[in-house]
């Protein structure tokens, strides 16, 4: 009797921890939802020098647009996340700026044709954040 309430017991303990690691796996994030800050390789343009281009001649406002603000020097700042594909998402304009720039920067940076490269964690590609400043320059 004793020996079967000792198994008993013992059944009832490695459930409880086989179901509680069980559980405690499967509320772990997977990785393809964490966005990583610091990686060991940054993402980045697989062609910088097409990315430095792309974006001088973007920066060249047309003059309907230019003719609305006053002249002056205008930063932007923009963040957006190289996901594990090397696509741009979630694009967004982290300063105070004109709207008008705003929205030109976001259409800009998400109309990017070429590739950016992923950033590696471990040796696997994950998301990650990016920065860009970009400064608009208006005179008269």
């Amino acid at each position: 009797m004793r020996f079967l309430s000792l198994l008993v017991f013992l059944i009832t303990i490695f459930s409880t921890s086989y179901s509680q690691s069980i559980s405690s796996k499967s509320k772990a994030a997977p990785q393809e939802t964490i966005v990583f800050t610091k990686v060991e390789l940054n993402a980045g343009p697989q062609n910088p020098m097409q990315w430095e281009k792309y974006l001088r001649q973007a920066l060249i406002l047309p003059d309907t647009l230019a003719s609305t603000l006053p002249p002056g020097t205008y930063p932007v700042l923009v963040e957006f996340i190289v996901d594990i594909h090397g696509s741009l998402v979630q694009v967004k304009v982290t300063n105070d700026c004109p709207t008008t720039l705003a929205k030109k920067t976001i259409e800009t940076i998400k109309s990017y044709p070429g590739a950016w490269q992923p950033a590696t964690q471990c040796g696997r590609q994950v998301k990650s954040y990016q920065r860009q400043a970009l400064v608009y320059k208006i005179g008269k």
